[in-house]
């Protein structure tokens, strides 16, 4: 921890941490990992260019460097960061402070860097860097948009990320977005070239408004097939929960149908998506008589968070999960709250309730046997009675 001095007028002395970036000429010898995150003002100009100078020297003395966190990069640090031969894993972080402005730095940069991951107020500091990208060993991509504007309807610019993901299309495995923006919505269809990187492995997405379709899971289903983890999931929870859906509201969510198609990915592990889980009588079908559908299919956690599903006949639900997820270990779900401004008042409450004692059975149903035979635990917390084996559950699960 190097202190922070501030002068007399209210300036700070950077000094005593030039002093110290300067003793890394000597030592250590050698320098796998660099992290560095520091605050200061924008209008610290004589401060910026200390530390950026500093630090370029650092770069210099160690170009073995494989890893580096750093936030608030000057260009000219940006450019001696991209000429670093053996640097593998960047992590970046722009504040909102640094701007949306050009970044100019050599496009045949990061020659071996393997994983990506930064936080960004300005969507343009993200897709420059990605871009600038010459690797083509780039695996992972991660990134937070932390002031993700968008259009008049709510719909995040996410269409100049497509162009800079695409450049890594031959060898990107992993893809994170996560706008940090509220009420952002988006379609798939800006997506929908992503399809092109065949080797995805792992897809997340974190957006409040994101609709899939059957149609687009078999679009998935066929252009991914070592997919691993798909994760589609909104920022914040669902308000409606108990009250019915429209048609239009149910043609976004991936049905039964849907679900049954994921079945055939046999790599698949984890999966999180809106759902409507209704009616899974009318997809429950005979695997064996259905082509494609493997009867092995590994997928071992699954989130269906808010989805609405029959609570009058849970066991068609779980004989459907059952019978296309045979390795189905960890079923997560949401509860909505009930608060004292909840109008709907006691059959929320009970609706509720009984919503999570089904899908706590349900999922109770689906660990060891020895866990099965456990009784529920009935806590009363603030006057609402809620069901709990959590424990029980983290503790054979892990």
């Amino acid at each position: 921890m190097i202190p922070r001095c501030e002068s007399g007028d209210g300036t700070i002395n950077w000094r005593p941490f030039v002093k110290f970036l300067n003793a890394f000429e000597r030592n250590p010898q050698h320098l796998d990992v660099f992290e560095l995150t520091l605050i200061w003002s924008t209008t610290d100009a004589l401060g910026i260019q200390e530390i950026s100078k500093a630090l370029c020297r650092v770069l210099h003395w160690h170009p073995e460097l494989v890893r580096i966190k750093t936030a608030w990069i000057p260009g000219d640090l940006l450019c001696t960061l991209s000429s670093l031969p053996q640097l593998q894993e960047l992590d970046l972080i722009f504040p909102a402070s640094y701007g949306d402005a050009a970044i100019h730095f050599s496009d045949e940069g990061f020659k071996v860097l393997r994983k990506f991951t930064s936080s960004s107020y300005w969507s343009g500091n993200l897709c420059q860097v990605l871009m600038s990208i010459a690797s083509t060993k780039l695996e992972n991509i991660d990134v937070e948009m932390n002031g993700a504007r968008s259009m008049g309807d709510g719909a995040l610019l996410l269409s100049p990320f497509v162009p800079a993901i695409l450049k890594h299309a031959a060898s990107l495995r992993c893809l994170r977005l996560h706008p940090a923006a509220r009420g952002v919505t988006e379609s798939w269809l800006r997506f929908r070239p992503v399809l092109q990187c065949s080797l995805m492995e792992d897809f997340e997405f974190v957006c409040d408004g994101f609709g899939l379709t059957d149609d687009e899971i078999d679009d998935i289903v066929n252009s991914w097939p070592l997919l691993k983890h798909l994760h589609v999931k909104p920022k914040e929870r669902e308000v409606r929960l108990f009250m019915s859906t429209t048609q239009d509201e149910r043609a976004a969510r991936v049905s039964c149908r849907g679900l049954r198609r994921l079945a055939e990915c046999s790599h698949l592990l984890s999966l999180t998506l809106p759902l409507d889980l209704t009616n899974p009588h009318n997809d429950n079908m005979d695997p064996q008589a259905t082509p494609g559908i493997s009867l092995h299919s590994p997928l071992h956690s699954l989130d269906i968070g808010r989805a609405p599903f029959d609570m009058d006949a849970p066991d068609e639900l779980e004989d459907f999960l059952r019978s296309i997820f045979p390795q189905l270990r960890n079923l997560s779900f949401e509860r909505r709250t009930v608060g004292a401004t909840d109008h709907t008042g006691l059959h929320t409450l009970q609706t509720s309730n009984k919503r999570w004692h089904i899908l706590s059975t349900m999922r109770c149903n689906f660990l060891l046997p020895v866990v099965r035979r456990l009784p529920y635990k009935l806590l009363r917390k603030n006057g609402t009675m809620t069901y709990t084996h959590g424990v029980v559950y983290r503790q054979y699960m892990g």
